[in-house]
Parts: structure tokens; C-alpha cells; sequence
């Protein structure tokens, strides 16, 4: 039987393990907690500085530059390289992220300063409409799987694109000052 396999419409989602280290991520962590921040729709139970229009990463000596091109130049979308926001959140015990995108950008990214076991993970979701329409066999599989979850660790870097849909997928977060600083590209 001659068969020809086709995966169609990939998801690409770069995953940089200790980007900066743990040093680093104190040292911003007591950063964040001396700026302002309030209540946010995609948060319960969390603060972020979204809403203050405080670019972050400015205040930072943080380089993501080669990050950015290796996303570029692994997914084939051209960019500009230029970082249009960057905010930060930190969520208390018990809150939740809700599920969002981030609109107006083309690749987004979130560095994990202050998380641990405890933390909850960030789960990206499937964004064919139609995965949830579908009978699947026992298992899951890379056509039938409705979400996937990162349980990140201190410095560690996710970028993805922009209109992919993400949060907590309901779960709670139990650590304490769960801080994440995210970023929107062109």
C-alpha cells in the first residue's frame, strides 16, 4: 500500500530552558514588585502592569534579540525584531489565567522570573475550532490533542505566535507571586 503522511498547519512554539539565570530573575523580581500593577480582565486573584503602558523590559538589561531571529528563522515569519509592549504579572495563590491572545503583534513571549512547583502551568490550546467536535480513540495524538502544557521553571523563555491561544486552562496557581514578564513583537 503506497501511503504519502502530510502534518498540515504546525504550531511552532520555541521553548529556551534557563534563559537568564535564577540571579538574574531575583534581581528582576524585586524590580517588579517596587512598579506599579493592578487588577487585570485576564487575571483572578492576579495583579499585572499591563494597564500602567510600563514597558518592562526596557528597565532591564535582558537581550532577546537572538531568541526573537531563531524564532524567525525557524518558523520562516518575517519579523522586524522590535518589541511594540512588554508587562508583567504576578499572581497570587488560588489565582488563574484566563484564556487570551495577544492581538496586534506577531510573536509573543513569556519569561518565567519567579515560579516553582507550585506554579501553574501555561497551557497552549489547540486553535482548529473543530478538534472538540471529534471522537478520539484512548490517546491522544499530534491531529486529536485540544492543549498542551508547559511547566516552566525559573528563566526559562516561551515564544509563540501571537494569535495562539493560552492561559491556565482553568487550573489554579499555588505558589506565591507566580511573577511572569511578557512581550508582545512585529
Amino acid at each position: 500500500m503506497n501511503i504519502r503522511k502530510y502534518s498540515l498547519f504546525p504550531t511552532l512554539i520555541l521553548y529556551f530552558p534557563k534563559f537568564i539565570a535564577s540571579k538574574e530573575c531575583n534581581k528582576i523580581f524585586k524590580l517588579l514588585k517596587t512598579k506599579p500593577h493592578d487588577v487585570h480582565p485576564t487575571l483572578i486573584k492576579g495583579k499585572s502592569s499591563h494597564n500602567t503602558k510600563l514597558n518592562i523590559l526596557s528597565q532591564t538589561s535582558l537581550n532577546l534579540t537572538k531568541a526573537l531571529q531563531e524564532y524567525s528563522k525557524e518558523s520562516k515569519i518575517k519579523i522586524q525584531n522590535k518589541i511594540t509592549n512588554s508587562w508583567f504579572n504576578i499572581q497570587s495563590k488560588g489565582s488563574v489565567l484566563k484564556e487570551h491572545s495577544h492581538p496586534n503583534s506577531v510573536i509573543s513571549g513569556a519569561l518565567f522570573i519567579n515560579v516553582d512547583f507550585k506554579s501553574s502551568k501555561l497551557y497552549f490550546h489547540n486553535p482548529n475550532p473543530f478538534i472538540y467536535y471529534m471522537d478520539t480513540e484512548d490517546s491522544v495524538s499530534e491531529y486529536t490533542q485540544e492543549w498542551y502544557s508547559f511547566n516552566p521553571e525559573i528563566g526559562d523563555l516561551i515564544l509563540f505566535p501571537s494569535w495562539l491561544r493560552h492561559g491556565s486552562n482553568h487550573d489554579k496557581n499555588f505558589s506565591t507571586n507566580r511573577a511572569v514578564i511578557s512581550f508582545n513583537t512585529l
